[in-house]
């Protein structure tokens, strides 16, 4: 077998005499030689990234360079290193995931086992493990034995503590290391092989103006973006945007539409369409001794408005063991127009929602005057 040709050398840089290229070439060679002598130390004994990046220092101060820092690219690390020279070096076997707000590293050990790490904690789980014992060891590890005790207290297939953001987290940690959980209550099942995921469109109906929604905005469901499976719904609240006094004279009403899978809503608390949610909802509406006749005035007549609604929502939630910070998204009755509305809670996916949004109507005075209440168009 032949020996492969040595790579060229970067061009000496401008400005320098042969003699100090040469020098520059050399410290390069000297660091990044030091630096994949740790990449390889960091593979065999799984260094997090501020401890990489703490030896990464030491070899930038001995050898003079401009840049050595750990980069993601993806869900792994990269190296990059300048000096006059530059290069890349890749860093194998760690994978990076982003989940509740830290950065969790992960390591395959080999045998479908892996480690996952955050800061000084380290856990190490293998693939024959059962799912619920992986969640309760990510929880145990990362958030306490409280959490890991709470999530060990609800049967299977229940909904009932409502799962915590805590085992949110832990079950998205889980997946990206490549050891899924089960999906747990409130979160739509994976599609099975070969069966496409079922997509629903919803509707906004808005201005431009406030598009992205009001910031503080509790409405019926407390805070969110407000949109609705029907497009009904989202033409009658285009219309009505248009005309509300806030609204700048002229602008006209949108319905904005956006197409998503369920999975794209994230954990979904439905008390809208048949199900167990819905049902406690409504026993709640109806037969709670402290609802008295407020709950079927509210379910009948929306009265109250969404004063009413949102509290008699908080306290359900409260009766029933959920809280909102359970959910990225919750469907519910719109009883004022007597149909759906859904809010959207998590950031990341309203951003997505609106980035994909397309106009799919527009509410505006036939003849371009002033608004008053006229048709969607």
């Amino acid at each position: 077998m032949q020996p492969r040709p040595a790579p060229p050398r970067p061009a000496a840089p401008s400005g320098q005499t042969p003699a100090q290229a040469s020098e520059t070439q050399r410290r390069f060679d000297a660091g990044m030689a030091e630096a994949r002598a740790l990449a390889a130390r960091h593979t065999a004994s799984r260094l997090s990234a501020r401890e990489l990046q703490a030896e990464l220092d030491a070899i930038r101060e001995r050898h003079g360079f401009t840049e050595l820092r750990l980069v993601r690219s993806g869900r792994t690390w990269v190296v990059h290193a300048r000096l006059n020279p530059y290069a890349e070096l890749p860093l194998p076997g760690a994978q990076q995931v982003d989940a509740g707000g830290q950065t969790y590293e992960v390591f395959a050990t080999g045998g479908g086992a892996v480690l996952i790490a955050r800061g000084t904690q380290k856990l190490g789980i293998t693939a024959g493990e059962p799912e619920r014992s992986r969640v309760a060891a990510v929880l145990r590890t990362f958030f306490g034995d409280a959490e890991a005790r709470r999530f060990e207290a609800r049967r299977p297939g229940s909904d009932l503590p409502a799962p915590s953001a805590a085992e949110t987290t832990a079950r998205r940690i889980l997946t990206e290391a490549g050891l899924a959980a089960e999906a747990a209550p409130g979160a739509p099942p994976p599609p099975t092989p070969g069966q496409a995921e079922r997509t629903v469109i919803i509707y906004r109906g808005t201005t431009w103006q406030v598009s992205g929604g009001v910031p503080g905005l509790k409405h019926d469901l407390g805070p969110g973006l407000y949109v609705s499976p029907s497009p009904r719904i989202g033409a009658i609240y285009a219309e009505e945007r248009r005309v509300d006094e806030r609204t700048a004279p002229g602008s006209p009403g949108v319905v904005l539409a956006t197409e998503l899978t369920e999975r794209d809503l994230g954990r979904v608390l439905d008390i809208y369409n048949d199900g167990p949610a819905k049902r406690s909802w409504e026993d709640f509406l109806y037969n709670d001794r402290l609802v008295k006749t407020i709950g079927p005035a509210l379910a009948e007549r929306y009265a109250g408005g969404h004063e009413h609604y949102f509290s008699l929502f908080s306290l359900w939630l409260q009766k029933t063991g959920r809280s909102l910070g359970q959910y990225d998204a919750i469907i519910a009755p719109e009883y004022r127009l007597k149909g759906p509305q859904m809010v959207i809670r998590n950031r990341a996916i309203i951003d997505a929602l609106l980035r994909r949004a397309q106009e799919a109507a527009r509410a505006v005075d036939a003849a371009g005057a002033p608004p008053h209440p006229g048709s969607v168009r």
